[in-house]
């Protein structure tokens, strides 16, 4: 049976310098300002559909999806928080005013974490090595807040119990 993708790719690989050339032609098509406005024209006019495929294609591609970041968290253990240091290291400015727009969304969980950042810096708490959720020992633990009204009671989680409680919101389209 012809499939097809199997036989572009080996086309490619067997035909770079044609391919760079098409991949030039189509490129510059694209960077011109007439392409630019249809294309903006076109997401403007079939907004529904757009979210509507969009959707779809998350929906039916999300055990692939969660398959490669596992495996991409596995290769670059720590790769996110590393790369997200290294932006607000980089860009203290743009990291600084997302977290004041943060902070003025959600003054409650703000107040909250202050109030126990400030406990624990001034000794009246001290953050435990115990995970209160699955036992796990020597691990980094996260203060989890069930009630953002009593921020000084707090449940100990490791990460990925603090995920748990925490789970992703549906998104709005």
């Amino acid at each position: 049976m012809f499939n097809a993708v199997e036989y572009n790719r080996r086309w490619r690989a067997e035909h770079p310098e044609r391919w760079r050339a098409l991949q030039d032609k189509y490129n510059a098509r694209r960077r011109t300002p007439e392409y630019r406005q249809s294309q903006k024209q076109y997401r403007a006019t079939h907004r529904e559909a757009i979210a509507a495929r969009q959707k779809r294609y998350v929906a039916t591609r999300r055990e692939e999806r969660l398959a490669y970041n596992r495996a991409w968290r596995a290769k670059h253990p720590g790769g996110g928080t590393q790369s997200n240091r290294k932006w607000r290291a980089n860009n203290p400015e743009k990291a600084r005013a997302l977290t004041a727009r943060w902070h003025k969304k959600n003054p409650e969980k703000a107040k909250a974490e202050h109030a126990i950042g400030h406990a624990i810096e001034a000794g009246k708490i001290s953050r435990p090595t115990i995970c209160e959720g699955c036992r796990k020992t020597n691990v980094m633990v996260e203060g989890h807040h069930p009630d953002y009204q009593k921020p000084m009671e707090v449940t100990w989680l490791c990460h990925d119990c603090h995920q748990l409680q925490h789970p992703p919101l549906p998104r709005q389209t």
